[in-house]
């Protein structure tokens, strides 16, 4: 029988015993000194972050709150087993490494950061464009191999081109404002965007991934991985795009099929990729990430002082905010 089954769920078991008698919170991932500080506010703070299971375990087991980022999975195992957990806090947008079914099966808020890290996503992408139609990383790289290669690294203008955005969320949007700003004719397809949600008139709005791909010279993806967004751009959608189409991923590493991807890059259908996600993080099959058409990021989008303040802070303050309201409801 798991932990949580075992406890109780009334008031005296809600708060963990700390040393200090206050409440437990673990931080499982780093989160900005600011948002650890806004935390021992009202927590004890655990935030030795280990990459070990067992130690995660051995740490949640008392925790009345969970704060993480994208690297640490939270499975039904990991709930059955943190009995006093109250709050799992993402510092972040994306909630497919926490297993929300069973969270909310065991009366567990989850709560995230959707805006904290969208100008940094949004602005990541956009190096991404910039970098594959200039062919920018190359370029450097043969200077610093002692060449002077002027002539071997023509690229493309964005201005005047057709940019496919594949999820008009936060992210999505604050892209095509920048692409516009480059003179992009922008494309956008949402599904979970309701019809009657207005976007900006200078994005021409369709319903299909083949609609908006149909002409475009770059495709980006800004949507969460489900099993509706796995391998959304595979061999089939690709093979729909014209010919030299350049394509970015700084979402979710699954959305774009990555041996498609490869593929049509040896062909020439793909004439470069900006990718900073992956399907297997840290990368070990580095085909694409070592393909001469490819601009690799290791997954840094969110990566600015500015975001993770930010996230940090958010974070800290909807946990700090779902733990005070359940101590309210049991009062």
């Amino acid at each position: 029988m798991s932990r949580r089954t075992e406890q109780q769920t009334a008031e005296q078991t809600l708060v963990s015993r700390s040393p200090l008698g206050r409440p437990l919170a673990v931080v499982a991932d780093r989160i900005s000194p600011s948002g650890l500080s806004r935390l021992e506010e009202v927590f004890d703070v655990d935030a030795s972050v280990s990459r070990d299971r067992d130690d995660l375990y051995r740490r949640c087991a008392e925790a009345n709150a969970l704060i993480i980022r994208s690297a640490t999975r939270v499975d039904d195992s990991l709930i059955a087993e943190s009995g006093c957990l109250t709050v799992i806090g993402r510092a972040g947008v994306g909630l497919d490494n926490v297993d929300l079914a069973a969270a909310h099966r065991a009366g567990i808020t989850v709560v995230n950061t959707p805006d904290a890290n969208s100008v940094s996503a949004a602005e990541h992408a956009m190096a991404l464009l910039l970098a594959v139609a200039r062919r920018i990383p190359q370029a450097r790289q043969s200077m610093q191999d002692g060449r002077w290669d002027r002539t071997a690294f023509v690229g493309v203008e964005l201005s005047g081109k057709t940019l496919a955005i594949l999820g008009l969320g936060r992210v999505g949007r604050l892209v095509a404002e920048r692409a516009n700003a480059f003179g992009m004719r922008i494309v956008g397809y949402d599904p979970y965007l309701p019809e009657t949600t207005a976007v900006p008139a200078y994005i021409r709005r369709v319903d299909s991934v083949r609609a908006a791909t149909a002409a475009a010279d770059f495709v980006t993806v800004h949507m969460p991985l489900t099993t509706e967004t796995r391998n959304l751009i595979d061999t089939a959608t690709i093979s729909k795009m014209p010919h030299g189409v350049r394509i970015v991923n700084a979402a979710r590493g699954g959305i774009v099929n990555e041996g498609a991807l490869l593929a049509a890059l040896e062909t020439g259908r793909c004439a470069g990729a900006g990718l900073d996600v992956f399907v297997e993080e840290p990368v070990t099959d580095r085909r694409l990430v070592d393909h001469p058409l490819v601009v690799a990021t290791p997954h840094i989008g969110a990566s600015t002082s500015d975001a993770q303040d930010r996230a940090g802070l958010q974070v800290a303050d909807a946990v700090i905010s779902a733990f005070s309201a359940r101590l309210e409801s049991i009062a």
